[in-house]
């Protein structure tokens, strides 16, 4: 049994097509909301039942506009409150290297305060797409 989130992001119009199948719903940074993307309707974790259809959503991305997907080794070590104040922290401004370092930075920072990474079990890891132009 896995979860995942599977998406396929079109380059030239910015249209992002996604499944989410169990897994932590990403974040959309746009223009200067951040937002949760809408989880879909049915997204157990594969291998949980046979024959399952997964609902299939989309979202476009302007230019600049930032997607930042993570694994549940970060979720199981902040709040989805204290992701999203981070992500404010960072903003949108950089190139996605810029904007992961910092993120980072910032995770890193928080873990040393509240006892380092021996409190941390499973993974953390990060994406950051950004729309370009």
């Amino acid at each position: 049994r896995s979860t995942a989130f599977i998406a396929l992001f079109n380059t030239e119009d910015g249209r992002l097509v996604y499944v989410n199948a169990g897994h932590n719903s990403p974040f959309a940074y746009k223009g200067q909301t951040l937002e949760v993307l809408a989880p879909t309707r049915k997204s157990p974790v594969f291998g949980m039942r046979e024959g399952v259809v997964y609902e299939q959503k989309n979202t476009t991305l302007g230019q600049g506009d930032v997607l930042f997907c993570y694994t549940d080794g970060i979720r199981e070590a902040f709040s989805r409150e204290q992701l999203k104040d981070f992500l404010f922290t960072v903003g949108k401004d950089g190139s996605p290297d810029e904007i992961m370092q910092n993120m980072s930075q910032i995770l890193d920072q928080h873990l040393d305060i509240n006892g380092g990474l021996k409190k941390q079990k499973d993974d953390m890891t990060m994406l950051v797409l950004k729309k370009g132009s």
